[in-house]
C-alpha cells in the first residue's frame, strides 16, 4: 500500500507477517504448533476461555501472556494471538527493518498499533479488549483455529464461511496442496 495525495493505493507490496518474519530465520521451530479448532462462548465482560491444549502450550513457554491483534485472513476479519515469547521474537526481527520502509509503516499502523497484551486468569480466560472484539465482530460464539506459532479467533459465523470457501477451493482443485507435499513433510519428520 502507498499514498497518493490523500488516497491509499495498492503498490503491490505485501505486508510482512509474524510467520514470514520468523520463518526465514528458522525462529520458532522449537515451539510446538497449536492444533485444532474449538468453539467457546464470549461472556458479557468480553472474557473467553482459551482451549486447554492452547493454554498448555502457552504456559509451557513460561508465561501466561498472549499478544492479540487484528488480522485479515482470506478476506475476512479475525484476531491473531501469539504467546508473548513468539511476539517478542517477532518484535526483534521487525526492529531490524528500516523505519522508512513503507511496508513496515503499514504493519505498524494496522497490526502493531492495535496489539494488546492479554493475560490468562486463574480460570484460563483472557479479557479481549473492546476494540478487538468490535473489529472481529465477536459477540457470543467464538471459534479458535490453530496456526503453527499462534492461533486465530473468529466470529463463528465468519469462520464457517471461511472454512467452506477453502473447502470449495479444494473440491474445485484437488491439486491445490500439491506444491506443499504434505506426505513428504510428514515422512521427513520421522527420518
Amino acid at each position: 500500500m502507498g499514498v497518493e495525495g490523500n488516497r491509499v493505493v495498492d503498490t503491490g507490496q505485501s505486508i510482512p507477517t509474524v510467520d514470514s518474519l520468523l520463518a526465514d530465520q528458522g525462529v520458532g521451530k522449537e515451539q510446538p504448533p497449536f492444533r485444532g479448532s474449538f468453539s467457546h462462548q464470549l461472556d458479557s465482560k468480553g472474557r473467553i476461555n482459551i482451549p486447554v491444549g492452547y493454554r498448555t502450550l502457552i504456559e509451557e513457554m513460561g508465561s501466561a501472556d498472549l499478544v492479540v491483534t487484528n488480522y485479515i485472513c482470506d478476506g475476512s476479519r479475525c484476531l491473531e494471538a501469539f504467546p508473548l515469547a513468539t511476539w517478542k521474537t517477532f518484535e526483534k526481527r521487525i526492529s531490524k527493518l528500516s523505519r522508512f520502509d513503507a511496508r513496515l509503516k503499514t504493519l505498524e499502523n494496522y497490526y502493531l498499533s492495535r496489539a494488546s497484551m492479554c493475560s490468562l486468569d486463574s480460570s484460563g480466560r483472557i479479557l479481549l479488549p473492546v476494540h478487538l472484539r468490535d473489529y472481529a465482530g465477536l459477540k457470543s460464539e467464538v471459534t479458535f483455529t490453530s496456526g503453527l506459532r499462534g492461533f486465530r479467533v473468529w466470529n463463528s459465523t465468519v469462520w464457517t464461511h471461511v472454512f467452506e470457501k477453502a473447502e470449495s477451493a479444494l473440491l474445485e482443485n484437488p491439486d491445490l496442496f500439491s506444491g506443499i507435499d504434505l506426505a513428504g513433510l510428514i515422512s521427513e519428520e520421522g527420518s
